[in-house]
C-alpha cells in the first residue's frame, strides 16, 4: 500500500460556528493560507500539509479541518456505495487501523444520517477487504481515520477529518459546569469586539471562565491547539502519509512570539463556577492574569469598577483600533437551559445589569450574548449594533452597548 502524500497543495475546508465565517476567513489569511473563500459554516482554502498543521494548531475559530476527497451526485444506496467504494482508502489508512463515518444531509433524497454512515462504512471496508483480504475496524469514539460524508441537494462530498476531536477542546476545561460556552465561540466573540491586550477585559457573569481564558491565551500568543499534542493529538498524526519527524522539525521552527501584558476581571454569583474558572485558568497557565471574585453583579460591578479605576482612571482613554474605550465588558448572559429564571426575575436581572453598567462603567463598551427570546431590551440602554449567532442549538444575539463618558 502506497500512502497518499499530504505534501502537495490541495483544496481544504475549515468548519466554524454559524456567523463566524468572515472572522475565520480573516484568521486563515493571517495564517498564510491561500485562495481563502468563506462558505456556509466554514471556509474553503488551499494548502499542503503545513497548512493543515498550522490551522489545526494555531486557529482559534475553526472547529475542524477537512480534506475533501471526491464529490459526486447520489440519490440512492447503490450510487452512494459504488462511488465511495472507488476511493483509494488504502492511501490513508491501514487495515489494522480504525475508521468512523460522520454523515449529514440537507435537501436530499437520502436523509437518514445513520443509513448514510452505514453505506459509506460498508463501501470503505469492502474496498479494503477486496484488495487485501483484511479490513479496518470501526471506532466511533477515537478513530484513526474519521470520514465526513455530507450530502446537500443530492451531491455528496466525502472528506477526511484531519482534526479528530473538535478543535474547541483545548484541554484546559475538564468541567465547564452547566451550559458552558464553546472555546471557539468565546474566541469569536473576542474577535468581534476587536479586543486587544492593552484593554482591561471584564466579565461579571464569568461562569467557568472560558471568555476570559481564551482572551488571556491570545494575549500570551499561545497557540490554541498546542496543548493537544501532549494528549490526544490530531488524527493526521496517525495516517500512513504522516511524517512525525518532519512535523516535529516544523513545530520546532515555528515562531514563538512573546506575549503581551493584559488584565482580566471575572466574577459570578455561583462559587462553584468561580472555582471551576480558577481551575481551568490554572490548567491553561493564565491563573495569575485573572482577578476572580464571587458575588452578585450588583455587588461585583462596583468592585470591578474600583479595580478598573486603579488600573486606568476615567480621564485616560486609549485609542484602540480607532475606538476610544477604557475597557471592554463581555458577558454570556443567563438564558435558555443555562438558568431557568421566572420571567419577572429575568426582567429584573437585565434591569439591574443596565443600571450597574450606567453607574460604574462610563467610557467603556459592553458586549452581551443574549438569546433571541430573552427580555434583554429591559436593560434600558440603546444598542449600537448586534450580530446574529448560534450557541449550539440556540439562536443568540451579540449586542454592543457604548457606555458614553460622563461630561
Amino acid at each position: 500500500m502506497s500512502p497518499k502524500t499530504l505534501g502537495r497543495p490541495r483544496p481544504l475546508y475549515a468548519t466554524c460556528d454559524s456567523g463566524g465565517e468572515s472572522a475565520l476567513a480573516q484568521e486563515l489569511s493571517k495564517l498564510r493560507c491561500e485562495q481563502v473563500e468563506p462558505s456556509h459554516r466554514g471556509v474553503y482554502f488551499w494548502g499542503g500539509e503545513e497548512a493543515i498543521w498550522r490551522v489545526n494548531i494555531y486557529s482559534r475559530l475553526a472547529n475542524r479541518v477537512l480534506i475533501p476527497l471526491v464529490e459526486f451526485p447520489t440519490s440512492d444506496r447503490s450510487s452512494l456505495y459504488e462511488a465511495c467504494k472507488k476511493v483509494r482508502w488504502d492511501w490513508w489508512v491501514h487495515t489494522s487501523q480504525t475508521i468512523s463515518v460522520d454523515a449529514s444531509s440537507h435537501k436530499s433524497e437520502l436523509q437518514h444520517t445513520h443509513f448514510i454512515s452505514q453505506v459509506v462504512k460498508d463501501a470503505v471496508v469492502d474496498s479494503m477487504r477486496e484488495r487485501y483480504e483484511e479490513r479496518p475496524s470501526v471506532d466511533t469514539f477515537n478513530p484513526d481515520l474519521p470520514i465526513n460524508a455530507r450530502i446537500s441537494n443530492n451531491i455528496c462530498t466525502l472528506s477526511l477529518d484531519t482534526s479528530g476531536a473538535r478543535l474547541h477542546r483545548r484541554g484546559y476545561r475538564q468541567d465547564g459546569g452547566p451550559a458552558p460556552l464553546k472555546e471557539t465561540l468565546a474566541s469569536l466573540l473576542n474577535h468581534l469586539v476587536k479586543w486587544t491586550p492593552n484593554e482591561p477585559l471584564i466579565d461579571l457573569t464569568c461562569g467557568s471562565g472560558t471568555l476570559l481564558i481564551e482572551a488571556a491565551l491570545r494575549a500570551r500568543m499561545y497557540p490554541a491547539g498546542l496543548s493537544r499534542l501532549e494528549g490526544e493529538g490530531y488524527t493526521f498524526q496517525r495516517w500512513r502519509s504522516h511524517s512525525e519527524l518532519k512535523f516535529k522539525e516544523w513545530l520546532s521552527k515555528s515562531p514563538k512570539p512573546a506575549g503581551y501584558p493584559a488584565a482580566f476581571w471575572g466574577s459570578d454569583i455561583d462559587p462553584k463556577q468561580v472555582k471551576r474558572a480558577r481551575a481551568n485558568a490554572e490548567r491553561a497557565g493564565v491563573e495569575d492574569q485573572v482577578h476572580w471574585t464571587v458575588g452578585d453583579l450588583n455587588d461585583t460591578a462596583s468592585q470591578a469598577s474600583a479595580w478598573l479605576e486603579r488600573r486606568q482612571p476615567k480621564e485616560i482613554l486609549g485609542e484602540v483600533n480607532g475606538i476610544d474605550r477604557r475597557a471592554v465588558l463581555i458577558m454570556n448572559l443567563p438564558y435558555g437551559e443555562r438558568l431557568r429564571r421566572e420571567p419577572e426575575e429575568a426582567v429584573k436581572f437585565f434591569r439591574d445589569l443596565g443600571a450597574q453598567l450606567k453607574s460604574h462603567f462610563s467610557g467603556c463598551e459592553a458586549w452581551l450574548l443574549v438569546s433571541e427570546d430573552s427580555p434583554w431590551r429591559h436593560i434600558g440602554l440603546k444598542p449600537s449594533q448586534h450580530t446574529s449567532l448560534t450557541n449550539g442549538p440556540i439562536s443568540v444575539r451579540f449586542v454592543q452597548f457604548k457606555l458614553y463618558q460622563e461630561q
